[in-house]
């Protein structure tokens, strides 16, 4: 046996245990209601590997069905966001990537048969095909978003001082949301402190929130959340603490 004719065996070898991982956390996700696609990839990519031991062609488009199979999954599961579909698809392609060598591909036996050779599955024409068909179909079923879906809008937008936010009763005193409403506004109703009066400010008390020496780490890492009269946040070495405001 040539050395080329080594190549698809070594590539399974490089693709079993990427299988078996699949296998197993799909399997176990599975089974806590989570979705069936990595458990079914997981199966395929096995079936790849063990073509390829084999050294069959049949591999190529078994995996090719993969790629499909994702970008539909993708496109349904995240729409067009370009962050969310990179993780999957591009996984795959980079994976697959040496398959699609010529010098790969003449290293597998062809298909037994004549009439499985003509498959269309095994022309590139039909597989470009399925994925504009896929990016057709997570168009059509793109959900449309109305501007009120938006938190910021939900909560209400103005310029200040012209007119203030209507807030709800979780604000004001507390602060219980990063940017304090759902809509991020980082606005306080409070007026205790004022332009007038915030230079006179003194130091009441103090707490010690990192063990870091280091000035430039030291300190918050969060906007505090203030819940009643406590204040919660965690440190630089992510310790969370509650302080009694």
């Amino acid at each position: 046996m040539t050395s080329s004719k080594w190549q698809p065996r070594i590539y399974a070898l490089f693709l079993a245990p990427i299988a078996l991982a699949l296998i197993i956390g799909g399997t176990r996700l599975i089974t806590l209601g989570g979705s069936f696609y990595y458990g079914l990839a997981g199966l395929a990519l096995a079936i790849v590997s063990v073509l390829l031991w084999l050294q069959r062609r049949e591999a190529l488009p078994v995996y090719i069905g993969i790629i499909v199979a994702t970008l539909v999954w993708s496109l349904w599961e995240s729409g067009f966001d370009g962050w969310a579909l990179m993780p999957r698809i591009t996984a795959w392609l980079a994976v697959g990537a040496w398959m699609a060598t010529p010098i790969f591909r003449c290293s597998l036996r062809p298909a037994p048969t004549a009439a499985v050779k003509g498959l269309p599955i095994f022309s590139w024409r039909f597989t470009a095909l399925i994925c504009v068909g896929a990016i057709m179909l997570g168009v059509a079923l793109q959900p449309v978003r109305s501007v009120a879906d938006d938190p910021r809008f939900q909560t209400g937008m103005g310029s200040f001082p012209d007119r203030r936010l209507e807030l709800s009763a979780t604000t004001g005193s507390e602060w219980q949301h990063w940017g304090n409403d759902r809509g991020g506004s980082r606005y306080s109703s409070l007026e205790q402190i004022t332009p007038a009066n915030v230079a006179g400010l003194k130091l009441a008390w103090s707490a010690p929130l990192s063990a870091s020496a280091d000035a430039k780490t030291a300190g918050l890492q969060v906007t505090p959340l203030m819940v009643g009269d406590t204040l919660y946040a965690c440190n630089n070495i992510n310790e969370i603490f509650a302080l009694d405001a």
